[in-house]
């Protein structure tokens, strides 16, 4: 008999029993069912009972459920500093062939199911496309690369800072500029109004 858990209401089975001429009997049992995705890799149990076995044998065994890629995904080993680009792929078995390849070029850009990226740069920007097949299918995922240039990034944060430079030289410029501008007029009526009492 077979413990099937929570798949009873997906899978059936059927047992058969042959009479051999020497008085033994054959009992063979199936496990029918569609072979859906969802049932991959679960665990069910076959249990043995006869009166010659001291304990029941109970005999483990994972569904195997063979599928085509369904779904490729491409994601870097790293966010800041990537390395490689990695093609993820869901399929039963896994993906016997990876290829590369790059939009708007007509050529094989790379074997592999990982695509070393040996350093990010404006060259490497584009669209990056990953083919992932087995013996059932094929499918493939993207990925578009836009790398800034740290020049650029540099020579903003340049830019950046003669710009504030400018402006804290320009505050003092006129700061010292208006100081002297209201001090001399200070000076200028003080004597025109020594000057004035002198004459009266």
């Amino acid at each position: 008999m077979w413990r099937l858990g929570d798949l009873e209401n997906s899978l059936r089975t059927e047992t058969n029993h042959t009479v051999h001429p020497n008085g033994t009997i054959t009992v063979v049992s199936y496990l029918l069912g569609v072979p859906f995705k969802h049932l991959n890799k679960k665990n069910i149990q076959c249990e043995v009972k006869h009166n010659t076995l001291t304990e029941d044998l109970v005999i483990n065994y994972t569904i195997n459920i063979h599928y085509p890629p369904e779904s490729v995904v491409i994601i870097p080993d790293s966010l800041t500093n990537a390395k490689e680009f990695k093609c993820i792929v869901d399929s039963n078995p896994e993906p016997t062939i990876y290829t590369w390849t790059r939009e708007n070029k007509s050529t094989l850009y790379y074997k592999d199911n990982k695509l070393p990226v040996p350093k990010l740069s404006p060259d490497f920007n584009g669209l990056y496309i990953c083919h992932a097949s087995n013996q059932y299918g094929s499918s493939a995922g993207s990925l578009y690369v836009n790398v800034h240039t740290e020049s650029s990034t540099v020579c903003w944060g340049l830019f950046g800072s003669l710009i504030t430079s400018a402006l804290l030289g320009a505050v003092g410029v006129i700061f010292k500029t208006k100081r002297e501008w209201i001090q001399v007029p200070r000076c200028v009526n003080s004597n025109d109004e020594e000057q004035d009492s002198g004459g009266l």
